[in-house]
């Protein structure tokens, strides 16, 4: 019998639990609807058309099930070594909802996994994710938000907060790319932004670690060709910064020293950020998070 473990998910066993698919993951508050869930999953086929990305192996759906607005990603298990990763409870999909449960025990908010799955043949892994809505951080910086000026500084004031209480909870996203962070809220006073991939959430690298989440920044909507404007920019350093250095110091930044030591280190993050940034190569991704052509 399964129970509820750390960050409220009910890790179930394996019985069976309708046709064609296994439970292997199921979140607390969705536990009592076992039965709906895998009758929605097995009438769940990812090769039809509708796909939000699909990327070698993996595709990305928005879908309606048990109620709810979800969204699920699916990775084909083509080989024996993949398989076995998912029966270990190392795979992508259990990754995803480690690494989530992670952020959020960090006070991220995250599209919070829903329930884990796989056909029975072993063929497919089904992570179901619940979606949030919003524009995509990736989307600000290329002005197809529709958000004011003002609310644009609010998201990448948000932006930069967020990977600095990262790094003093410890925390290192490897994928902190902005087209996996979501605009929840893009209030002047309060704006939230929520992380939607958490396959490479592990351990804190610490300073190094907060460069390369800011370089992801700057580097995925270079590679797009709609690089980050320099006030945008310049918002979510100075935040990080600031928020880095209150939290080191414990108590709000109020003497001259103070703003003196933000100062040098928002001119050390930018040059810092700068070196990883020009160091990437090759900034094109396979596959446009924006709807173009893949490279």
């Amino acid at each position: 019998m399964g129970a509820v473990g750390e960050g409220g998910v009910y890790r179930g066993g394996m019985g069976h639990t309708g046709a064609g698919m296994r439970l292997r993951r199921i979140a607390a508050d969705a536990a009592g609807e076992r039965t709906s869930w895998a009758s929605a999953l097995a009438g769940f086929d990812p090769s039809r058309g509708g796909a939000i990305k699909r990327d070698g192996g993996v595709s990305v759906h928005r879908a309606r099930m048990v109620g709810r607005d979800v969204v699920v990603k699916c990775w084909e298990l083509g080989s024996v070594w993949s398989r076995l990763k998912s029966a270990w409870r190392v795979s992508r999909a259990y990754r995803h909802c480690r690494g989530s449960e992670r952020l959020a025990g960090a006070g991220v908010r995250v599209a919070r996994p829903m329930v884990l799955a796989t056909d029975r043949g072993w063929r497919r892994e089904v992570l179901v994710m619940e979606a949030l809505g919003g524009p995509s951080v990736l989307e600000v910086a290329a002005g197809r938000a529709g958000l004011s000026a003002r609310e644009e500084h609010a998201v990448g004031l948000a932006v930069g907060r967020q990977v600095a209480w990262l790094a003093l909870q410890g925390v290192f996203n490897r994928d902190h790319k902005p087209s996996n962070l979501i605009v929840t809220s893009a209030d002047e006073e309060d704006a939230e932004v929520s992380v939607i991939d958490t396959v490479d959430v592990r351990r804190g690298k610490g300073m190094g670690g907060a460069y390369r989440m800011l370089a992801m920044l700057v580097i995925e909507p270079t590679g797009v060709g709609v690089a980050p404007r320099g006030a945008l920019m310049a918002r979510v350093l100075r935040s990080f910064s600031e928020a880095w250095l209150t939290g080191v110091l414990g108590r709000a930044l109020s003497t001259e020293a103070d703003r003196s030591a933000l100062r040098e280190l928002e001119r050390v993050t930018a040059r810092r950020v700068w070196g990883v940034v020009s160091g990437h190569g090759e900034m094109r991704p396979r596959v446009d998070p924006l709807g173009g052509a893949a490279a």
